[in-house]
């Protein structure tokens, strides 16, 4: 263990526990004895399988055989790990992968220390960057959580070293503070302030936010910002609230020598990041060491698994924190897949790698984690192991969650908080067909049962109650409740004074679409303003992106009307429910808005596995494939192509009797989605009744498509070689942005969204 400068900065005493509350209980050890029993793996003694290879599988008792991964994942596994020790790109290593109910695999292979000591699993290596994810990134949300620090204020507040610098906490956790990678090894030899002033002078000099750019010194910054605001050293921080309640027992800020692997030049037990080492072995960017074990029971905790915690580390979920804040190159103090699904993982997988050959790789979606820690820098550096590690994950098998958790739509929310939330109100509830609970019953029917609300109308959209209509629909009465239903898509498309008397809550169930030329999102954005103007209360019960809420297709709405009411792109990634606060947003609408989240909806989740009953929007979208490709295809609508209305698969193709449609599908190349020429007679128009040359869409890859870039790959084409035939400037009127709009729009609507979005 290292001896902190702490002590001696703080002259000896135990500094005060202001930032980090104490909630620990006089039986905290005996806690901590209980979980080490109940949950650690037995170790027993190795034995050597494969001198050859120097490969060697230990005899461990894992949490129970039906956990253990099958006989043909373990034999690929095993097959990798002995091909990269007989390559010699490591000398050995441990692996970990599990879920977050326990450990599924769990073995050392090869050698410690080459020709000396055999590898085994509870062996203690240094983590290098792998710090940076698991102590500095925790401990500042720690911070945050407890009302210590904001991610959005300078960190010159409590470094004031930083001068005039307005580099954030964000910032320096995703590694667009500006600063470069390190900086000269002389600038540490005069202890740890002058360090840090070094640091703040080159920070001076940089123009933060522009750019991201890995940065080991924005973390030693981060290390000595969790110091100051807490007002206790790093290392005891980090010990007393994270591994001490999760009863990581061997991960520390150095280790003993003799269970430790070796790193550069036979280096044990102490830091070989040269930067935390002159800065006493303790520091934000480098310094910890651990056990796969260890970082096993960390990445179970993140993935939910709570009660391996004598106290809460991290209240609001880490993986939560990632993809809420994080940005496009990397997450919140954690590195995320550039190309997830090249890899085999979800895109909420987060992880982190160290430079001595570490790593720690979670997949939230599919409940899943990889511990993979060598020391590819003994007896001599080696090369890069992550790639090994995706593979490793990947043989391992473990593509779907083993429990995933319901999803619970906001009027599920709302049944279970016993209506709570508009106990007392008089309703006019804005639904349609898909407006429901999980267990199918209409949100209009729970509403009209329940005993503390009175729902005294309903208002329908486009489609009608039933969502079955087309056209104009008319106002009516709901055959099974006997309230009134007032039409918003007939004479009116915004609720009339006569529509809202005696209501003083609209409360809106509605599913939509995910794109901005539906008009879903539009009607919802009526009701707002006009209940803004009457100082009526508005309660969005809201329900998954049925296209997924990660991905944002331009361009952005430049031209606007009742089917583009607002600035946002084609395909904008939000729900109904973060819509409407960006529109109270951006609109400043004096309105009292509330927003009934989901339940363990995530961004990345495709609509068919949350579990919840699809119901047709509308006739002509029956299914999530087909709402995905209407946010594509619906742009061509106006223009005198069929897109399948009248036939047994609207949006998934289009055609006309002029169509070269074999040329067409030798033209257009978009991943995610297959294209082929065949033929089809539609029952609506444009081309009722006649055979017309089609080209048909069958999404392969739901997560790579892009259906928004395919319509324009097929305006691309259809104009080149029907340049008389196709009426091509019709489809303008969706698009609503002038050709070549910067890519500017849609990075500012990204930024834009962030600030309204609910969901990890």
């Amino acid at each position: 263990m290292s001896v902190r400068r702490g002590t001696t900065r703080r002259g000896g005493m135990a500094a005060p526990r202001t930032a980090f509350p104490d909630v620990r209980l006089r039986a905290f050890t005996l806690v901590l004895a209980l979980l080490a029993l109940t949950d650690a793996p037995r170790r027993v003694p190795a034995r050597v399988l494969s001198r050859s290879h120097a490969v060697t599988v230990p005899l461990v008792a894992l949490p129970a055989p039906e956990a253990r991964l099958g006989a043909k994942a373990t034999a690929r596994i095993d097959a990798l790990v002995q091909g990269a020790i007989a390559d010699g790109r490591i000398p050995g290593c441990v692996v970990i992968i599990g879920r977050r109910n326990g450990v599924v695999f769990r073995r050392a292979y090869g050698e410690r220390v080459v020709g000396q000591e055999a590898m085994t699993a509870d062996t203690v290596f240094d983590l290098a960057s792998l710090t940076k994810a698991v102590v500095t990134t925790t401990l500042v949300l720690q911070l945050r959580e407890h009302g210590a620090l904001a991610l959005d204020e300078p960190v010159r507040r409590w470094l004031p070293e930083l001068g005039a610098s307005s580099i954030t906490v964000r910032q320096l956790l995703t590694h667009s503070s500006g600063l470069p990678a390190d900086n000269a090894l002389e600038r540490y030899e005069h202890g740890h302030l002058a360090a840090i002033a070094a640091i703040a002078r080159l920070a001076a000099t940089r123009d933060p936010g522009t750019r991201y750019e890995y940065s080991d010194l924005g973390f030693i910054l981060l290390g000595e910002l969790v110091e100051r605001v807490s007002k206790r050293s790093l290392d005891d921080a980090a010990r007393s609230e994270i591994f001490e309640p999760l009863g990581m027992n061997d991960t520390a800020f150095g280790a003993d020598p003799r269970r430790s692997a070796p790193t550069e030049g036979g280096l044990r037990g102490s830091v070989h990041d040269p930067r935390a080492a002159r800065l006493g072995g303790v520091a934000g960017h480098a310094g910890l060491f651990s056990t796969a074990d260890d970082l096993a029971r960390f990445a179970r905790y993140l993935l939910g698994a709570r009660s391996l915690a004598a106290h809460p580390v991290l209240a609001r979920g880490l993986p939560r924190s990632i993809v809420s804040f994080g940005d496009e190159r990397r997450g919140l103090g954690w590195d995320v897949p550039n190309e997830p699904y090249a890899l085999g993982v979800s895109p909420s997988t987060f992880g982190h790698t160290g430079f001595t050959g570490t790593a720690l790789w979670i997949d939230p979606e599919r409940d899943a984690f990889i511990v993979f820690l060598s020391s590819r820098l003994h007896p001599k550096p080696h090369g890069k192991v992550q790639p090994l590690v995706w593979q490793l994950f990947a043989a391992a098998g473990l593509r779907e969650a083993s429990a995933p958790p319901a999803v619970l739509a906001g009027i599920d929310v709302l049944v279970k908080a016993g209506f709570a939330p508009v106990a007392g109100a008089h309703i006019g509830l804005v639904t349609h067909a898909p407006g429901r609970a999980r267990d199918g019953r209409r949100t209009l029917d729970l509403l009209a049962e329940a005993s503390n609300t009175t729902l005294v109308a309903a208002f329908s959209l486009e489609h009608g109650l039933s969502s079955d209509r087309e056209g104009p629909v008319p106002s009516g009465k709901d055959p099974k409740t006997g309230v009134p239903v007032f039409s918003l898509y007939g004479a009116t498309r915004r609720p009339t004074p006569e529509m809202l008397e005696g209501i003083d809550t609209l409360v809106i169930d509605v599913q939509d679409v995910g794109s901005r030329i539906y008009t879903y999102a539009s009607s919802m954005l009526a009701v707002m303003e006009v209940a803004a103007a009457r100082g009526l209360r508005v309660v969005v019960l809201d329900r998954p992106n049925p296209i997924d809420g990660v991905h944002v297709e331009g361009p952005v709405a430049e031209r606007f009307g009742f089917v583009n009411p607002f600035p946002l792109p084609v395909r904008h990634g939000l729900t109904l429910g973060e819509l409407a606060r960006l529109f109270r947003g951006e609109r400043h609408l004096p309105l009292n808005l509330q927003v009934i989240p989901m339940e363990g909806w995530h961004r990345a989740e495709p609509f068919d596995e949350t579990g919840l009953p699809w119901v047709n929007l509308s006739p002509n979208i029956r299914s999530p494939t087909e709402a995905l490709l209407y946010a594509g295809v619906g742009l061509l609508e106006r223009t005198n192509l069929s897109v399948g209305r009248g036939t047994g698969r609207p949006f998934e193709w289009i055609g006309a009797p002029w169509l070269d449609a074999r040329a067409i599908v030798q033209r257009v190349h978009v991943p995610g989605v297959q294209l082929r020429a065949t033929e089809m007679v539609p029952t609506a128009s444009p081309y009722s009744g006649k055979r017309c040359q089609a080209v048909s869409f069958h999404v392969t890859d739901v997560k790579r498509f892009r259906p928004v870039a395919l319509a324009f790959a097929l305006r691309r084409a259809i104009a080149a070689r029907h340049p008389s035939e196709w009426n091509e400037r019709a489809m303008d009127s969706l698009v609503a942005a002038a050709p070549g709009q910067s890519a500017d729009a849609l990075a500012a609507f990204e930024r834009l969204r962030r600030r309204y979005r609910l969901y990890p």
